[in-house]
């Protein structure tokens, strides 16, 4: 992994400490201003992850990492269970590749741990 993709993968995780509360206080409905959270507005949060997947296969460009694992949890729930995120083609498509892959398949069939 080059160190632009690495630095890139390690945004991603750390943006996902705000895309999480994020997509919590919109299904919530709580009414916050942007700037008092340190999570800032569910619009900003929809609006990157849209321009980014419209312009890469993954989060960080063309390379799978785990920030795309750990984020498409996330927006997966968002499209598919609470629908807070509309499913664009450049999200169905990211959740698509990541959660088609052969290695998740191969985990969610496994069960959870007990």
């Amino acid at each position: 992994m080059s160190r632009t993709t690495l630095e890139r993968s390690l945004f991603w995780v750390y943006n996902d400490a705000v895309i999480d509360p994020v997509l919590g206080a919109k299904f919530l409905g709580w009414q916050y201003d942007k700037k008092g959270v340190s999570f800032g507005a569910f619009e900003d949060v929809a609006n990157h992850l849209e321009r980014t997947l419209s312009r890469t296969l993954y989060l960080t460009g063309d390379v799978f990492t785990a920030a795309d694992l750990l984020v498409a949890g996330d927006v997966n729930i968002a499209v598919r269970f609470t629908k807070l995120l509309p499913s664009s083609p450049a999200i169905t498509g990211f959740l698509a590749r990541t959660l088609g892959r052969d290695a998740f398949k191969r985990a969610i069939a496994k069960g959870r741990p007990r």
